[in-house]
């Protein structure tokens, strides 16, 4: 009896833990200043596009990737890639995971201006 009430006393801390965890984490605002996204070919810089002064739409194409960029965040809307991974992955808004077309060895990473809260390890 008293062992089963110390596992349901650990379990109830660690869940408010990780919940306290995650409300702070949701407050932090990524990407907030001056949001520059940085698109890669074979490894070598083919563009680089300021989406916080963007006022309307761009497109951009690139080995066989329709690129779209706006304020609001940037993705690949075409790919002649079988998969159609780097499609389904959506509109990128912050610099936590980058766009990748591994067939068409596309990269698309957005850096911000503002600091990260995350060091190299836990980013």
């Amino acid at each position: 009896m008293r062992t089963t009430r110390f596992w349901v006393i650990l379990f109830a801390a660690l869940l408010l833990c990780s919940a306290v965890g995650m409300l702070a984490l949701s407050g932090l605002q990524f990407g907030d200043s001056a949001t520059t996204a940085v698109i890669y070919a074979d490894g070598f810089l083919l563009e680089t596009v300021d989406l916080s002064a963007l006022q309307s739409p761009m497109e951009f194409y690139y080995t066989g990737n329709t690129i779209v960029a706006d304020s609001s965040g940037i993705r690949i809307t075409h790919a002649d890639c079988p998969d159609q991974l780097c499609v389904r992955q959506g509109t990128i808004t912050n610099g936590l995971v980058p766009l990748v077309c591994l067939p068409n060895r596309l990269v698309i990473q957005i850096e911000s201006a503002a600091p990260s809260p995350f060091d190299g390890v836990s980013s």
